[in-house]
């Protein structure tokens, strides 16, 4: 009997923290580009920690990219697709856990706080990322360098 409550654990334990993607819709009435708004998710509620973040290319859709208004907390990996764009204000923070899986090909404009743990990190960008309408992230040798600007838009 105890043999079968611990594999039931632990199958419940990887079925609970298993990675979700989680791919931004926007466009929500009312709240078109809020970050914290469950709607605007594919996975209908809001990502965490086990969520690999989809920012696609939705200006041909809704229009409508994600602006983190708040503390978002930490997510698992971020990948921005190319022609997209995430907006972190100043009142707003994202922790993004995971580089191996974090992909930036479109922009990130950074005001707030932005974090990647561990850095340094691999994390392949082959579009820079602007805070205040500056670049902020060079490539060297696939290893990302990050200097936040804090300038208004």
């Amino acid at each position: 009997m105890k043999t079968i409550s611990t594999l039931l654990f632990c199958i419940y334990q990887l079925i609970a923290n298993a990675q979700i993607d989680a791919i931004w819709k926007g466009g929500s009435p009312g709240r078109e580009t809020d970050w914290h708004f469950v709607p605007n998710w594919s996975t209908s509620r809001i990502p965490d920690e086990f969520s690999i973040v989809i920012i696609p290319d939705v200006s041909s859709a809704s229009g409508n990219f994600p602006v983190i208004s708040k503390n978002a907390g930490q997510i698992n990996a971020l990948i921005i697709e190319s022609g997209a764009n995430l907006t972190i204000p100043k009142s707003g923070s994202l922790a993004v856990e995971s580089n191996e899986n974090s992909l930036i090909l479109g922009k990130l404009f950074n005001q707030g706080r932005f974090e990647f743990s561990p850095l340094p990190m691999p994390l392949k960008a082959t579009s820079p990322a602007v805070a205040g309408g500056k670049r902020f992230i060079k490539t060297f040798s696939s290893m990302l360098q990050i200097t936040v600007l804090y300038d208004d838009f």
